[in-house]
């Protein structure tokens, strides 16, 4: 079974992935303050087709999993999902960078 294809009930094997996350997201070599701080929102994990996605934590506490594809580790798909669907702390995030 694919990552793609768990339950929202996996959430243990989640929490224990956070530093995996924030390891693949921050992997870049064009890797900015920015691109660390989205790991506050996103798991990021690598399918079997050895491609990046991200599962954004605040759909999934809402018991809705939103997988974002990450084609060449790059992460507007993230930052337009959390400017749509979570303008708050997309707002908290951005502000707070010049």
């Amino acid at each position: 079974m694919s990552k793609r294809q768990h339950s929202a009930s996996d959430s243990d094997s989640d929490n224990n992935d956070v530093n995996d996350s924030q390891d693949l997201l921050a992997s870049s070599s064009t890797s900015t303050p920015k691109r660390t701080k989205l790991s506050i929102y996103y798991n990021v994990d690598v399918d079997d087709k050895k491609e990046k996605f991200g599962v954004c934590k605040l759909c999934k506490e809402q018991k809705v999993k939103k997988i974002i594809k990450m084609n060449n580790s790059n992460i507007t798909g993230l930052k337009r999902h959390l400017k749509i669907a979570h303008k708050k702390e997309f707002d908290k995030l951005y502000d707070s960078f010049p």
